[in-house]
Formats: structure tokens, sequence, C-alpha cells
């Protein structure tokens, strides 16, 4: 059975960086959710900035099943929880949205049981403290998801009430980890002991 390393957590986290040393320690492909829709969209014709809106999640969750199935081991780097008007603005390059906006999930519960019923399926969740993400957030060039350390917090809640819910399927293996405390290779060692 394939297995699908689901890596998450808040902005500035260190999803991107432990995500592909994992990918390249365990030879897996990396593939995100989100490539699916833009992927299709490109396919479609329809311009990336309205691939989330007009390619149906049904669609796109099949696509990025069908990719996860062409390999042994597959990461995705992902956030478990968005404010779906804000991080879309932010992905074109735009000024976010307020930032009142309510956190929502990224995975659906069809498309969560469909990767453990078809793949072994870790979740992890990947944490610091705010003030660090935060402090990493500023050292990008891109803009930063939240204006204060409190949003860090609030983002981060919603990043873990989500991981919670994705966690609580059957099938599904939960870690958790602080990346202030975890190097490349120690996530690695951890992660590979669950395979």
């Amino acid at each position: 059975m394939s297995t699908v390393l689901l890596v998450g957590g808040a902005a500035a986290t260190g999803k991107s960086t432990l995500a592909e040393g994992l990918s390249t320690a365990l030879g897996a492909i990396l593939v995100r959710p989100a490539d699916s829709y833009l992927r299709l969209a490109d396919e479609h014709g329809i311009a990336p900035s309205r691939g989330f809106t007009d390619i149906p999640s049904e669609v796109a969750e099949v696509d990025y099943v069908s990719l996860c199935a062409r390999a042994p081991i597959v990461v995705s780097d992902l956030h478990y929880a968005i404010q779906f008007e804000r991080d879309s603005a932010l992905a074109l390059g735009l000024t976010s949205a307020a930032p009142a906006e309510p956190y929502v999930a990224t995975l659906s519960s069809r498309l969560v049981t469909r990767l453990a019923n078809d793949f072994n399926l870790l979740a992890i969740l990947l944490e610091s403290p705010p003030e660090v993400a935060f402090e990493r957030a500023g050292a990008r060039t891109r803009a930063r998801r939240a204006a204060s350390v409190e949003e860090v917090e609030i983002e981060m809640l919603a990043e873990r009430r989500e991981w919670a819910r994705v966690g609580a399927h059957p099938g599904v293996t939960g870690l958790v980890f602080d990346t202030t405390r975890v190097t490349i290779a120690g996530f690695c060692d951890e992660v590979g002991a669950h395979l």
C-alpha cells in the first residue's frame, strides 16, 4: 500500500523545508492538493486565479488521489486551515482581505476518508512558538499571512483544530513536531519510523 504524508501547519513553521527534505530522504514525490486545482484549470483554459472557484472540489480531489496512487510514497505540504479570500489574495500578490475572515478546512472529510482507505496516511502537524513563526514570516520577501503574533496564534489554533479533525478519521496516524526542536534529519528519521 502506498503512503501519503500530509505535512501541514501555520505559515512559517517549516512546511516546505521539511516536506522537501522528507521527500528527498524517502525518495518520494511532492504533490500538493492545491496543485490539482491549478493543473486542471490550465488543462481547461481557466485562469489560475479562478481555479479554486471554477474547478469543483470533487474533481480536484479525484485528480489528487490519482496523482498519489502513482508513487509508493507521496509528501504533501499544505495548510489544514485557510482564510479563503485572504489566502487567495496573498497567492496572487494582492493586499490581503480583512483578518477577521473565518478559517475553513482545506481537506474535505470525503477526501480524508478516501486517502485513509486507499493509502497509509500520516497527518503531520508542524508547530513553533507563535513569536518564532511571526519572526520567520517577516524574513520572507512575500506578504505575511498574519499581521501580529495574536493573528499567528489564531492561525495555529485553526491549523491544530483541522489537523485533529483529519487525525480523528479511522486509519490516520497523527504526528506533531515543534520545528524549533527538530532538524531535517531528525524529522525524517522520526517520520520514517512510522512507515
